[in-house]
């Protein structure tokens, strides 16, 4: 399935996942396509991440007709107890 579970700015961020046994039938970009047109329709621009080493998302991110790459460092804190 493909949701859109983060939006600010009028951006929103998607996310795929696809059962192992349903993976290489073309699902993920259907419902990809489908859930980037609905936000589109709601007046957010879809946004695609993923890391270079996630091949497949990357192909698919391509697939959609995303381009534009742009490395990024990911700094991350966490309260510690």
């Amino acid at each position: 399935h493909t949701w859109a579970p983060t939006t600010a700015r009028g951006v929103a961020e998607l996310g795929v996942e696809t059962i192992e046994s349903h993976r290489q039938k073309g699902l993920a970009t259907v419902t990809s396509a489908y859930v980037i047109r609905e936000c589109e329709a709601l007046g957010y621009r879809a946004f695609w991440n993923a890391a270079q080493q996630n091949v497949a998302s990357v192909a698919l991110a391509r697939r959609l007709g995303f381009q534009t790459e742009q490395p990024f460092t990911v700094r991350a804190w966490s309260a510690t107890k």
